[in-house]
């Protein structure tokens, strides 16, 4: 069976993992488990999920057991895509634990690629941020309007 269009939310994510929902949420927060955001609803790729459980094995090697031929997809465009959604949803939550609701931009210029970041600045625009530099010192800063 194949899960590439499965789509799951925190609860449904919760019961496949036998977590609990605010274990789920810590885990988006801190950017551990693969999610993006749709409005204002995560959503989690059910193939993505079982390859990050696969990447996050431990003990003997799972050659040693029967395995199913579920295989997470893996390719140049779902690297980019992963990398966006990264990169679009540190930025949310970066800029909800901010009071003044601005985040300085040179962070994320160093952990992604020239590419990514331009994509993700132009999903973010839909969501009203939006990227600012200062008159004086030119310094770059993302801000929702």
């Amino acid at each position: 069976m194949m899960y590439e269009d499965e789509m799951m939310n925190i609860e449904e994510v919760a019961k496949f993992l036998k977590m609990s929902e605010r274990a789920i949420y810590e885990w988006v927060k801190s950017n551990k488990i693969p999610a993006f955001k749709l409005g204002n609803t995560w959503r989690f790729k059910k193939s993505e999920i079982i390859g990050w459980m696969e990447s996050n094995r431990t003990g003997p090697s799972p050659t040693k057991f029967p395995t199913s031929d579920i295989q997470p997809m893996r390719n140049q465009y779902m690297d980019k895509e992963n990398q966006i959604n990264l990169f679009t949803n540190k930025v949310e939550i970066e800029i909800s634990r901010r009071p003044d609701g601005i985040l300085s931009f040179d962070i994320f210029e160093e952990q992604f690629s020239k590419e990514v970041i331009k994509e993700g600045l132009k999903r973010l625009k839909e969501f009203g941020y939006e990227l600012q530099q200062t008159q004086s010192t030119k310094q770059k800063f993302i801000q929702r309007s």
